[in-house]
């Protein structure tokens, strides 16, 4: 279903995200703690059948979203891909404005004869859950990690896939930090062994106990290093 996943923002970029319809809560990536950009308020989130009320998960998320609902757009027929909403529509009180649903997208005939049909969101549509990954944070040497979560922190990352250990906070003293390692590394592999997860590295990291170095694969500012880690 469609939403908005903000990435790494500045904190003095001036973005701004006002007056739009969405399915789901933000998924962010790499966001600084908010209130985020300039400004984003008078937003929807959609859900079938709700009476009008204050979005209060996007409040937490964005620190902004003050006039924001969650609330039935009342699109004109989702099933046929129109998401115009009808006249008496809450997005409108808040500034959403209509526009043709035929003037964007793939419009050349002979590419949209070989265009593949979207899965389309709309207001009778039940969005499948994708499996979860345990992002769970955890110890490893002292720093704190957790899995990569999602195709927006892939994208965020600049990552080979939805893979990989990330480093949250780290302690200067630490063998980690002695070894190179920062906050926002991504750990890929070790010792040329795939880092698919937090609970993979653990096992792979298991090996220092037995006096063995530490080959890490890292990507760090969509660049991959190598980094060495002895016991």
């Amino acid at each position: 279903s469609a939403g908005f996943d903000p990435h790494v923002w500045f904190a003095a970029s001036g973005d701004v995200f006002r007056h739009n319809i969405v399915w789901r809560d933000y998924r962010p990536a790499r966001m600084y703690a908010p209130p985020w950009g300039q400004d984003m308020d008078f937003n929807l989130m959609h859900k079938d059948g709700a009476a009008s009320a204050p979005a209060e998960r996007l409040q937490q998320q964005s620190g902004r979203d003050e006039h924001s609902l969650v609330a039935d757009a009342q699109f004109v027929d989702p099933s046929k891909a129109d998401y115009r909403v009808n006249d008496d529509s809450p997005a409108l009180r808040l500034g959403f404005v209509n526009f043709p649903m035929d003037q964007f997208g793939v419009l050349s005939p002979t590419l949209k004869a070989i265009a593949r049909t979207p899965v389309l969101p709309g207001a009778k549509v039940t969005a499948t859950a994708l499996p979860g990954r345990d992002t769970a944070p955890r110890i490893w040497l002292g720093a704190t990690i957790r899995s990569i979560a999602d195709t927006a922190e892939m994208s965020a990352f600049g990552l080979p896939g939805v893979t990989g250990v990330l480093i949250l906070e780290i302690p200067a003293d630490s063998s980690l930090a002695h070894a190179g390692l920062k906050p926002n590394d991504v750990i890929l592999s070790v010792n040329g062994a795939k880092t698919t997860d937090a609970a993979t590295l653990l096992q792979q990291g298991s090996a220092l106990a037995t006096n063995q170095n530490l080959r890490l694969g890292i990507s760090r500012q969509q660049r991959q290093i190598i980094l060495n880690l002895t016991p």
